[in-house]
């Protein structure tokens, strides 16, 4: 996570990586992030599981600085929550 002063008070980068190691940035209001255990996530939708690789496609909540909206990411680093759905 990172606090660039261009984006204002309460403003942040959330960087996560796909399947294949691409890391991909993600402007959201702090609020929005989901902590758990010290960490920090960053809540998406959960769109399709392919049945072989067991790849998550999530969508996430904002357009990624590089232009895309959905991501394939491995299982293990999604998690359902009760109140805000799946997070990565």
């Amino acid at each position: 996570m990172k606090r660039p002063s261009a984006l204002g008070n309460g403003h942040v980068i959330a960087e996560l990586t796909d399947h294949a190691g691409q890391r991909e940035q993600v402007a959201v209001e702090e609020s929005f992030l989901v902590r758990r255990a010290g960490r920090t996530f960053l809540p998406v939708w959960f769109i399709s599981q392919e049945p072989g690789s067991k790849l998550v496609q999530v969508e996430l909540p904002q357009e990624a600085a590089s232009g895309v909206n959905r991501i394939w990411v491995q299982p293990q680093k999604v998690f359902e929550g009760r109140t805000e759905g799946a997070a990565v």
